[in-house]
């Protein structure tokens, strides 16, 4: 595993890592007992294979949407997951909604799409 990447999920509190061996696997650490789960999302995208250089810093949490974002190379996609339990504020899920995006507000979580699909 060459620099995977780590970002700390604030609503679930764990910390959910991306980057090593099978691009659709996620790895969560729960901080209550310490121990590691995976997790493989049965629909969406698969992501590209992570570069000579390792992840650093492009795999990241943003708690006012309640998504990771990926960007496994400068030339590639931007990628964004929604959690299983996937609840964003209720203010972007009124903007998601008014504006019929696929994948709006309680569809089942899929591995990332493209963020130029997202309002």
């Amino acid at each position: 595993m060459l620099g995977p990447g780590l970002a700390y999920d604030s609503r679930r509190d764990r910390f959910t890592g991306w980057g090593a061996g099978d691009t659709r696997v996620l790895f969560h650490l729960s901080k209550g007992d310490w121990a590691w789960t995976t997790e493989t999302p049965e629909a969406g995208a698969t992501p590209p294979p992570i570069n000579d250089h390792g992840v650093y810093g492009r795999f990241q949490y943003a708690p006012e949407y309640d998504v990771f974002i990926l960007a496994v190379t400068v030339d590639g996609p931007v990628l964004m997951y929604e959690p299983v339990d996937w609840s964003p504020d209720q203010a972007v899920a009124r903007a998601w909604a008014a504006r019929d995006v696929a994948g709006s507000p309680g569809a089942s979580s899929a591995w990332p799409r493209p963020l130029s699909s997202r309002p």
